[in-house]
């Protein structure tokens, strides 16, 4: 050590207890307890094993899951994943007309309903006899479906949204020569 520049002094390590205790105490005595709790045969064995790994395993995605050495099993982080990550949102720059395009919604046409001749036959049959009272229509024996209020609304409801009740309307002008 002289050679290299370090003075020769003796090494003192200070713990905590009562003061002073040399370094080669302290080693031999660390030594010791480490002997005592590895065999040399475990010891063996996992010198030869860092030989021939010492480049790190890949585990980036197994985990090893279990208390005791028998069971012990691995399990692919892929199925635990729950894909959050922190990816900052691009500005997207896109130009006004294409913007334009996008943001353009074609005007909805017009909802043209045709219903089948039994659903007219009905809705002029509720109509002419209970009028707008949906709660009776739903208790009238024509209502052979057993439709609830609000149901037989929606389809009288249809049924005048449809062609068919214009046809209905001047049918029954036609016929009464007023529109009731």
């Amino acid at each position: 050590l002289e050679n290299t520049g370090f003075k020769n002094e003796k090494i003192v390590d200070v713990t905590f207890s009562d003061g002073k205790i040399s370094r080669d105490l302290e080693i031999s005595r660390i030594e010791v307890s480490m002997k005592a709790s590895i065999p040399e045969e475990l010891e063996m064995k996992m010198a030869k094993l860092t030989e021939g790994h010492s480049e790190p395993l890949d585990t980036t995605n197994r985990s090893l899951i279990g208390n005791d050495v028998g069971n012990v099993s691995v399990k692919s982080f892929a199925k635990e994943a729950k894909y959050e990550a922190n990816v900052e949102k691009m500005k997207s720059d896109v130009l006004v007309l294409q913007r334009d395009k996008v943001n353009h919604v074609p005007p909805a046409r017009e909802r043209i309903y045709k219903l089948l001749p039994r659903d007219i036959k009905f809705c002029v049959y509720m109509i002419e006899k209970h009028g707008e009272d949906y709660e009776t229509m739903a208790k009238d024996q024509g209502n052979i479906f057993r439709d609830s209020a609000k149901g037989i609304a929606r389809r009288i409801r249809i049924f005048k949204e449809s062609p068919q009740y214009e046809a209905y309307l001047k049918q029954k002008v036609e016929k009464n020569g007023s529109i009731a």
